[in-house]
């Protein structure tokens, strides 16, 4: 096994990362460590590339004591294999920020900030993001953490995490609609007095989602928040107006709940919206249509 390598940017040291990707703990087996640190005068990354820790291997981005890094690139951590990035504990604020940021791409991945440490992506964050992955964001003891919109859990077999835990830790959402549980299956806890903001938030989207508030002084806050029932029977609501739907799970249901009703009629026994359609065989209306009740149909006489 190669042995761990490590790279250290301080006392008013600057990397440029531009057109290209900055690799940490890239290579299979590899094991890297960056540490950007502020003591003195601040070491800093800049420019327009991607920051990818821990591609193939183990990696580590560690910013400490007002550091900072600053990239209108994309930022991943772990992408095959388990990667922690991290503010540690001293000192001034440090700064991480980046477009979109992917925590657990294809892996395992765990991004902490804390101590007063400050991370945002401009765009939107995924936590969790493909198959098999396993996503961690952990915003602890007045760290606080921006970005536009959060998904956690995001592809069917992915799992994402985040935690907002302590006073003053916060996480700022307020850009677009976050997914709690989107294809994947997430989790989401805000406890001991932590704080997250969202603009709107749908939890349980198509899989398993779980928003727990826990503790004094913890708050979630944001416009409108959906769970997935109620987003199911919305979208069962839309197709027996006759409107359109676009899931086809939707649309079969509804039709099967139409073939019940049909049966009964034929039965004589009738609900109190009597069946109007005609008794024939249904067809299954086309991808994100609805069937509409046929307005010619007579009504049928109510049983006796």
């Amino acid at each position: 096994m190669p042995a761990p390598a490590s790279l250290h940017i301080t006392n008013g040291g600057n990397l440029s990362v531009n057109g290209s990707t900055l690799f940490i703990g890239s290579g299979p087996g590899g094991n890297g460590t960056l540490t950007v640190d502020g003591t003195g005068a601040a070491g800093t990354i800049t420019g327009t590339g991607n920051i990818t820790t821990g591609n193939a291997g183990t990696g580590t981005l560690a910013i400490t004591s007002g550091g900072q890094v600053t990239t209108t690139g994309n930022g991943t951590v772990g992408s095959t294999t388990p990667v922690t990035e991290r503010s540690p504990s001293t000192a001034p604020a440090r700064k991480y920020n980046m477009n979109t940021l992917t925590v657990g791409n294809t892996g395992t991945g765990t991004m902490t900030v804390r101590n007063d440490a400050a991370s945002t992506a401009s765009g939107a964050t995924t936590v969790g993001n493909n198959s098999g992955s396993n996503g961690t964001l952990n915003v602890q003891s007045g760290g606080d953490f921006t970005t536009s919109a959060i998904t956690v859990g995001n592809n069917v077999g992915s799992n994402g995490t985040v935690t907002v835990t302590g006073a003053g830790s916060t996480l700022n959402a307020t850009g677009g609609t976050s997914n709690i549980g989107n294809n994947g299956m997430g989790s989401m806890t805000v406890s001991a007095g932590g704080a997250a903001n969202f603009k709107n938030t749908q939890v349980g989207f198509n899989n398993t989602g779980t928003l727990t508030v826990t503790g004094p002084g913890s708050s979630v806050s944001g416009g409108r928040f959906v769970h997935g029932r109620q987003f199911r029977r919305r979208h069962h609501q839309r197709a027996e107006r006759g409107q359109p739907c676009a899931d086809r799970r939707h649309q079969l249901d509804f039709l099967r709940r139409q073939r019940q009703r049909h049966v009964q009629c034929r039965r004589g026994r009738h609900h109190r919206h009597q069946c109007r359609r005609p008794h024939g065989r249904l067809a299954l209306p086309p991808a994100g249509r609805a069937r509409r009740h046929s307005p010619t149909a007579p009504p049928i006489p109510a049983a006796r």
